[in-house]
């Protein structure tokens, strides 16, 4: 309905101005754009769950939100500034395909879940872009952007578990240890190729995109010492230094170990692998270099909740996957059972990748030791020389391996148990007051007889697991793609995907769903 009203230039309001110009006296309350060419009001609406949609609707300036909205799909506007004063508990807004150059105004919404501003003309992320105020949200998507650069140690929320970076050409990327950390942890993280110019800290990779810059708290310089002569010169002669005394101090300890270790020399020689017994010292993907200096203290043996076996006794037998930091093997224990292998990746590794993998690795097996449940992969113990200097982690075996691979040729029953295999370990780990954090396909192996057994243990922490729900509503949803039968999980995908947090079902209550969906089929 179109009323001819005074109006500011494209303008949506939460509430309209002015309802005179309309008979119904409920409309006091709806939203409107008010546009002032064509002196005219576009009347609005919401939907029975919430929703306002009002995309190609030519809106350039954002006044307010309807305060009962939980869901505002604005793409595909003009939109390029909105009120800094917003206040409604809206969960899920799409901004996608607007003229914002920044999205700092929206962190008055702490409600925010799923927040959407790809095809904008956002070009730098850093501390000023406030992200890390959006306290609830889970989603972010900046893709297709103009976005060269994050500097300033750009900080995001606790609870993100999806970011969307890809489609931008970044140059610059300084980001804090503890940033980098929770970057390398999203269960969800979408980037092109990374290319930096210039490093004031330390670079180190991120998941397979490429290496990104590491800083310290005010260490990022405006003038980079690569880019003077002076400082070419100072940044060669340290090299040359440094190379220097870590050739001395790898000479110094090699001598040690290779003193002490002595009668061990065949036995390390295996270094879990039969295959690999034709070699002085152990190959390169299970030891840690000696020139790195890690924090091994924190990972003393002694204090390793599980049982120590023997290299001698382990058999690498089969490469079945291979992550940024990990390699996971079929292998055969004292001859006669077959385990799984998880060992720390270092080719090309350097200190911090190391140190983050091996601090991964040893939080997976303290959760692991901590749980037992026939749909969780039970640990069997791990394997380590002196100050972990090689490091794996042994499991229960799982023949037919991870779950994407088998997909293609799996009945719908057959996923649909599998499943309920994942939703009872979910829900047994969230009785324990453990959240997973990233339940995905590829941390689902299969036995022989098709059952699940849950991995990840890595991402897993202490706490409520609220956002495991709509992470398993996006697993149930992939398992259903394609299959015809899947229709009775529908509603249950639906609902763990519920925009809103308290209004999704706990995993027991998922639990039971889909006990009942099997019964039916």
């Amino acid at each position: 309905m179109l009323a001819h009203v005074v109006a500011a230039p494209n303008t949506l309001y939460g509430v309209c101005p002015d309802a005179t110009a309309i008979a119904l006296t409920s409309s006091a309350a709806l939203p409107c754009v008010r546009y002032a060419a064509s002196n005219t009001t576009r009347w609005l609406s919401l939907t029975r769950t919430g929703a306002l949609v009002a995309r190609d609707a030519d809106i350039e300036f954002v006044h307010s939100f309807p305060a009962a909205a939980t869901s505002i799909d604005l793409s595909r506007n003009a939109i390029a500034d909105i009120a800094s004063n917003l206040t409604t508990s809206v969960l899920s807004l799409n901004l996608s395909t607007n003229r914002l150059s920044t999205f700092a105004m929206l962190t008055t919404l702490p409600a925010l879940q799923t927040l959407d501003v790809s095809a904008n003309a956002i070009q730098v992320l850093n501390d000023d872009s406030n992200v890390d105020n959006f306290t609830s949200l889970i989603s972010l998507t900046l893709r297709q952007n103009d976005l060269r650069r994050l500097t300033d140690n750009p900080s995001f929320p606790p609870k993100l578990a999806s970011l969307d970076l890809s489609g931008n050409a970044i140059t610059t990327f300084d980001v804090s240890p503890s940033t980098y950390q929770l970057l390398h942890r999203l269960p969800t993280l979408y980037m092109d190729a990374i290319h930096i110019q210039t490093c004031m800290g330390m670079l180190a990779p991120l998941k397979t995109l490429g290496a990104v810059c590491v800083v310290s708290v005010g260490d990022v310089s405006s003038t980079p010492v690569l880019e003077t002569t002076t400082g070419k010169l100072s940044f060669i002669f340290g090299i040359l230094t440094l190379s220097m005394v870590l050739y001395k101090t790898v000479l110094s300890r090699w001598r040690i170990l290779h003193d002490e270790q002595r009668d061990q020399r065949a036995l390390r020689a295996t270094c879990v692998s039969s295959n690999y017994s034709g070699f002085e010292e152990p190959p390169p993907e299970y030891r840690i270099s000696l020139s790195l200096n890690l924090p091994t203290p924190h990972f003393e043996l002694a204090s390793l909740p599980a049982t120590q076996v023997p290299y001698h006794e382990l058999a690498k037998c089969k490469l079945v996957t291979m992550s940024t930091h990990a390699l996971l093997y079929n292998a055969r224990l004292r001859d006669s059972l077959d385990v799984g292998l998880k060992v720390v990746r270092t080719v090309h590794g350097d200190e911090a990748s190391v140190t983050l993998a091996l601090t991964s690795l040893v939080h997976e097996l303290h959760m692991l030791a901590s749980v037992s449940h026939s749909h969780v992969l039970g640990l069997v113990g791990f394997a380590s020389s002196p100050n972990l200097l090689d490091f794996a982690l042994v499991t229960e075996y799982a023949a037919r391996g991870p779950l994407p691979a088998l997909l293609v040729s799996t009945s719908w029953p057959m996923r649909l148990q599998i499943a309920l295999d994942v939703a009872h370990a979910i829900t047994y780990l969230h009785a324990r007051h453990i959240a997973h954090n990233a339940v995905v396909t590829k941390h689902v192996l299969v036995t022989t007889d098709w059952r699940a057994k849950l991995t990840g243990l890595q991402h897993a922490s202490r706490g409520d697991g609220d956002a495991d729900v709509a992470r398993f509503g996006h697993f149930l949803n992939e398992l259903a793609t394609n299959c015809s039968e899947a229709g009775g999980v529908t509603s249950v995908v639906a609902s763990c995907v519920n925009a809103a947090p308290t209004d999704r079902p706990s995993m027991g209550d998922v639990l039971a769903l889909l006990l009942r969906a099997q019964t039916v089929a």
